[in-house]
Parts: structure tokens; sequence; C-alpha cells
């Protein structure tokens, strides 16, 4: 699950190709569900890499007097599940 706000995602694997994908918003945030080029079974593992943007203003603030800007930490934690 993404944030609300998630906007531009990418994703690919390490050669750019991820045949199957759907994404659609839910009330919680954006949902994505990737399908890989090749079936996994026990055991075997693929490395992919998800990116997206989300307006800094959720997530940057500035505070008094300071000159410095600080960030909330995003982390997702996804659950990775084969069918």
């Amino acid at each position: 699950m993404l944030p609300p706000s998630a906007k531009d995602v990418y994703y690919r694997d390490e050669i750019g190709n991820i045949s199957t994908s759907h994404m659609h918003e839910t009330d919680d945030g954006v949902e994505l569900e990737l399908r890989p080029r090749f079936p996994l079974f026990g055991g075997w593992k693929t490395n992919y890499y998800i990116g997206y943007n989300v307006p800094s203003y959720q997530y940057l603030y500035h505070s008094g007097q300071s000159s410095y800007s600080y960030a909330t930490v995003v982390s997702n934690k996804y659950e990775h599940t084969v069918d």
C-alpha cells in the first residue's frame, strides 16, 4: 500500500520489465499489484524497484528560525505473496 497522495508510480526489475501490473486508489492509499515476468517457485527470488512522488509539503517542514528543513521519514513494508 502506497501513500494516498502517491503519483507517478514506477516499478521495474533489473532489466526494466515487469509484465503485469495493476494499480488502483483505495480510501487508505494506492494499491499496487505486480507480477514478475517469470513464475517464482519455492526458494526463488527476484529483485524489483518501486518509486513514486508525493507532495513535499506533506513530508517536509521548517521549524522556527532554524536554517534547516526536516523530513518525515517514510517507511513502507511490503508483504510479498506469490500465488
